[in-house]
């Protein structure tokens, strides 16, 4: 590849940072499409580390902005969030530094707020049914079973506790 083309997508790539937390995955596709499949994993591993020298690309800050972002907005859980940071192309200590440092209370709380919302949608009178339903919901947000738990418990569906 030419100086001229290379210099063309680092600057297209910090360009491209600049506008927000991007994971080294997506800065990659973005090469390969820029460039339409000419550059090769040299040039490419030659541009994500110069990102990551000027401070363009940081996996630690992007994990800690997209696990922020998926907690507030999304309302997702710690396992939802771990399985889209490794189709990222994070790897698992990273994943697990930011995760450890969301506190479980803050988990629960979360949950909580979740499984009200949800409570008042559900539309039947059987504990058994109002329980299950809220159970799969927060299950399928990625919330671990021992945080669902807890979670129903403050909510006063602990008296179909035994469902497990």
């Amino acid at each position: 590849m030419e100086e001229k083309e290379f210099k063309r997508l680092l600057l297209k790539a910090e360009s491209y940072c600049v506008r927000g937390e991007k994971a080294p995955l997506d800065v990659v596709r973005k090469l390969e499409s820029w460039s339409e499949g000419t550059i090769d994993q040299n040039e490419t591993d030659l541009i994500i580390a110069r990102l990551m020298e000027e401070k363009y690309l940081d996996v630690e800050r992007y994990v800690s902005a997209f696990i922020s972002d998926k907690v507030k907005f999304n309302r997702y859980g710690p396992i939802k969030i771990r399985y889209a940071l490794r189709e990222k192309g994070i790897d698992d200590s990273a994943i697990n530094d930011a995760l450890n440092n969301v506190e479980e209370e803050e988990w629960i709380e979360i949950l909580t707020a979740l499984l009200i919302q949800k409570q008042r949608s559900i539309r039947t009178d059987n504990p058994y049914e109002i329980r299950d339903k809220l159970f799969r919901s927060a299950y399928s947000r990625g919330f671990p079973s021992t945080l669902i738990n807890r979670a129903l418990r403050r909510i006063n569906m602990d008296e179909v506790d035994d469902m497990d």
